[in-house]
């Protein structure tokens, strides 16, 4: 569904709102759909013994209580005041929530006339007038007359009425109360944040619920430039990687399900094929079988329609989460888009805990057809045809290689013989699980045990970069003020320089391509400064250059770090200067070139044993994992330490991240699971 039609569109009709009403979680429908749904909900909890079933969110029922209901998307119970309740009945509930100023203001907008103006009620009984003002619920032009009836009359007195003018004057949605009121207390608007509960306020919650908190902090200054920051971007493509998931359990339980429905067929065959051999006295046990068979066929596919279903119910409650999300993006204001990611990203946790739950319950399942052996042999004393055997056997049904980190190690990498603090600009993994770091303030070569115990350094005749792991104990290391590249050997808990070469301009980020035996080296070119990324075998041949497009100029600006693919000839360069991550191929063909708004500086760059690509953002303090073709991207970790390298042990699964400013000498190793 395209982004702008998601902002207005109601999960429950799948039409354009009319007169959208929030509720506390933000979720947003029409009037007149939450009112049927109350309704509705509270006929089906009177003949259900006001119990509905378990929610995917928290897997407990729900009980009807006579004092609120269960949200349609994320089944929250909704309280309503002691002062809504008294002389109301569910009927008139959905009346009472507030207005969605924001969804009416890009209505409104969306809708305006761009011909001349006739007063709606006017000209339907035949009489028309030139409209001046416009309905943003309505979604109708007024003349000065009816618009003055409008403002006035109990059904439409609430109406957000506007001059036509102004609307048309606008370059964007106009101006709206925010989506910040506090239920409990009257509606009135959210202006704290509790930084020890994690929660916002108004000011009567703050007198209720946090007069003895200390960090209650005013939600402008936490807000602050939350609408050009990363962080609402970020929330928002968790969100979306929720929904994609989701799509693919569906799609996954789908396609198992037609299987099955193949299967079946198949497996009436070899029924009949069976039952056509032995005596008819078998015909009632057949019959038998068939009945067992279609109840267990069933039960199966009926498990299966039920995980679809519940990742439906999954998908409309992340539907309107990134419907609230993005209109608070594109059109909230700064406190507004606190309090909508905020609340957001609790839901965004419920909506992942579902996700790993139906995930960890995924089995292929098929059936397997076992034919009595013993029909021959005892035929009067049988008494079954045959039996089905469900084979469930786990399956990845991700739209690609999810992985999850976790920090195993932690290490500051500067010694006792350092004159300064460590500044680990690179690093790799040597056969038995030992780790070379590079140490550029220091100008060493450093080698350490996985706990972090350090085992020997080697000093380098200036500052080093980079550094590569290559097979047999080896590893090469970048000296881009020498215009030199080391070859090294880690064997024995000793560093021992082996070989050495020249490069043709200052050598920076290097790796080596296991599937062309190649190194990968980003460099500068004397003279013009040009960035490039060469090809150099071994022995110190330069092969080429494969970053320089078709018109003779360079595709990336400073290349800091390169990355290959263990399975074919792909490169992955990171160009901090222009925020983008660019495949090319080591014989010199573009792959793609990938950018988001969140990933700001991305240096360290690195691919696992699978093939994903993984880049850090040192700006936005982040990891993001990236298929091989640049087309998948997600957040592996936030909130690191302006992170600067990153490496992965190719003979395992973990990796190791190194960070800029106070963190430069801190080196962490995770694992990925």
């Amino acid at each position: 569904m395209p982004s702008k039609l998601a902002m207005v569109t109601c999960v429950l009709c799948k039409e354009t709102y009319k007169k959208p009403k929030y509720l506390p979680c933000l979720h947003t429908f029409c009037e007149r759909c939450l009112e049927g749904y109350i309704v509705k909900i509270a006929d089906i909890c009177t003949k259900l013994n006001n119990k509905l079933p378990a929610s995917i969110f928290d897997n407990k029922p729900y009980v009807w209580t006579g004092d609120g209901f269960p949200c349609p998307v994320c089944r929250k119970h909704v309280q309503m005041r002691v002062d809504q309740l008294k002389g109301s009945v569910p009927q008139q509930w959905a009346a009472m929530f507030p207005m969605n100023q924001l969804t009416l203001s890009i209505l409104g907008y969306d809708n305006i006339p761009t011909d001349d103006n006739v007063c709606s009620p006017c000209q339907k009984i035949g009489e028309p007038e030139p409209a001046d003002h416009w309905c943003l619920e309505c979604a109708e032009a007024l003349c000065k007359s009816c618009s003055a009836h409008h403002r006035v009359l109990r059904a439409t007195d609430t109406h957000a009425v506007v001059q036509i003018v102004e609307l048309k004057n606008q370059k964007g949605p106009m101006r709206h109360e925010e989506v910040s009121t506090c239920h409990p207390h009257g509606g009135k608007l959210i202006n704290l944040y509790c930084v020890d509960h994690n929660k916002v306020a108004c000011d009567d919650c703050a007198k209720e619920e946090h007069r003895d908190c200390e960090n209650l902090i005013d939600i402008e200054k936490v807000a602050g430039e939350i609408k050009n920051s990363s962080e609402a971007h970020k929330l928002l493509d968790k969100l979306k990687e929720c929904n994609e998931e989701s799509e693919c359990i569906i799609l996954d339980r789908t396609r198992t399900i037609d299987k099955l429905e193949s299967t079946k067929d198949v497996f009436q065959n070899n029924i009949q094929k069976v039952r056509n051999e032995i005596n008819k006295v078998l015909d009632e046990l057949e019959k038998i079988f068939k009945e067992d068979f279609e109840t267990t066929h069933k039960k199966v596919t009926l498990d299966l329609a039920d995980q679809i279903g519940r990742c439906h119910f999954l998908q409309k409650a992340v539907d309107s989460s990134m419907g609230v999300l993005r209109a608070a993006i594109e059109h909230g204001t700064d406190n507004e888009l606190f309090v909508v990611a905020h609340t957001m990203e609790k839901e965004l946790h419920k909506y992942e805990e579902v996700i790993e739950k139906e995930t960890t319950d995924i089995f292929d399942i098929d059936y397997e057809f076992e034919v009595n052996y013993e029909i021959e042999h005892v035929l009067l004393a049988l008494d079954e045809i045959g039996s089905v055997k469900i084979n469930r056997t786990p399956t990845t049904v991700s739209p690609f290689v999810k992985k999850h980190a976790k920090i195993i190690e932690r290490f500051d990498a500067t010694s006792a013989m350092d004159e300064r603090c460590a500044e680990v600009t690179g690093g790799t993994f040597l056969p038995d699980d030992r780790i070379l770091l590079v140490d550029n303030a220091n100008e060493k070569l450093k080698l350490f045990t996985p706990d972090g115990y350090l085992l020997c350094e080697l000093e380098m005749s200036s500052s080093p970069w980079d550094i590569a792991c290559i097979p047999g104990g080896m590893a090469a290391v970048t000296l881009p003020e020498d215009k030199k590249i080391l070859m090294v050997s880690g064997l024995n808990d000793c560093i021992t320089p082996v070989d050495q070469f020249t490069t043709s301009g200052k050598c920076y980020g290097i790796a080596y391509s296991y599937y062309e035996k190649d190194l990968v080296v980003a460099c500068d070119t004397p003279g013009d400064g040009m960035a490039v990324v060469k090809v150099i075998t071994l022995s110190g041949e330069e092969v080429r250059n494969i970053s320089i497009g078709e018109d003779g100029k360079s595709l990336i600006s400073r290349p800091s770090y390169v990355a290959t693919n263990p399975f074919n000839a792909d490169v992955y360069v990171s160009d901090d200067c222009n925020n983008t991550v660019i495949g090319i191929t080591m014989g010199g063909d573009f792959r793609f070139k990938h950018s988001e708004s969140y990933l700001q500086l991305p240096v360290g760059i690195a691919a696992d044993n699978h093939g994903c690509v993984y880049v850090c953002g040192n700006g936005s303090c982040d990891i993001h994992q990236m298929s091989c073709d640049g087309q998948r991207i997600r957040l592996l970790c936030d909130g690191l330490p302006h992170p600067r390298a990153i490496a992965f042990d190719p003979y395992g699964e973990r990796f190791l991240v190194t960070s800029d400013g106070s963190y430069k000498s801190t080196v962490q190793v995770y694992s990925l699971f």
